[in-house]
């Protein structure tokens, strides 16, 4: 979806290449050429991208990738010429309801989880390439990294002292332009993408502008960044009381003096009372 030039006939399969990658094409191999490969470009109407989803009824998050993925294949072939403009047939097609929640890792956890690290690298307990993985995702500040190619396009981005040790102590795997493969299979990359909710909400945290955030994780757009940050209950717990506080001085200070009783003091008599005859 990159590409800027036709990619061959007008067919919904086009010219391959790209079986796997960050840009939704695990969601063309899968589901879109099965369902409509042999189809010409032109010939795919509404109620075949309809058909596709209703097979994936049962799978919400799968299926709006796959409208989504659709709407940019025939967007593209309007641009090229393809299909008529204003013809997409994925429009007015709504996406499924998304009630997913990804749990984000805690404070004491991500304790927890570095203490483990320390112990599995000295007692070799797992991979190499998984703590290293898990390691990187935490961590970036000075020195700067370069990507010719991520899910978010190519990008350079600065790097902390930590990371880069930890880059340039990395084993080579010869062969594997991966500086974390897949353990067994040094052809493919390890994915730790969970790991970038709790880095995304660490950066938001430390209280650096939604900018530098985005500079930091690649998003390039604010929606998307948030959709990253988790709300956590010790900062909301925080901010509601901060919130308490200020009400409660507010109004504290809009409040009038009490008044006192006219013609009386407001202190009480020390006079002992005198009995009535």
């Amino acid at each position: 979806m990159a590409h800027t030039d036709p990619p061959g006939p007008g067919s919904v399969r086009g010219q391959g290449g790209h079986e796997e990658g960050p840009d939704g094409s695990c969601y063309l191999r899968l589901h879109i050429v099965p369902a409509l490969g042999s189809r010409k470009v032109v010939e795919v109407v509404r109620a075949d991208v309809t058909a596709l989803l209703h097979r994936l009824a049962r799978r919400h998050i799968t299926g709006n990738r796959v409208l989504a993925c659709l709407r940019k294949i025939f967007n593209m072939a309007e641009v090229w010429g393809l299909r008529p403009d204003g013809s997409n047939p994925c429009r007015h097609i709504p996406k499924y309801p998304e009630n997913g929640h990804t749990r984000l890792i805690t404070d004491d956890e991500l304790v927890k989880l570095f203490h483990y690290l320390d112990r599995a690298e000295r007692e070799e307990l797992e991979h190499p390439t998984i703590v290293l993985a898990i390691r990187l995702q935490f961590d970036f500040a000075k020195r700067r990294v370069a990507w010719p190619d991520s899910k978010t396009g190519g990008m350079s981005k600065p790097m902390s002292q930590e990371a880069h040790r930890l880059l340039t102590s990395a084993r080579r795997y010869p062969g594997s332009p991966y500086v974390c493969p897949a353990p067994g299979d040094e052809g493919k990359l390890l994915g730790t993408h969970g790991i970038r909710h709790r880095a995304a909400t660490d950066v938001a945290n430390s209280r650096v502008s939604v900018k530098v955030g985005m500079a930091l994780t690649a998003h390039k757009t604010v929606t998307m960044f948030m959709r990253y940050v988790y709300a956590e209950d010790d900062p909301i717990r925080d901010a509601a009381a901060l919130v308490s506080e200020r009400r409660r001085r507010l109004v504290g200070a809009s409040q009038p003096p009490a008044r006192q009783p006219s013609g009386r003091s407001a202190e009480p008599s020390t006079k002992p009372r005198q009995d009535q005859s």
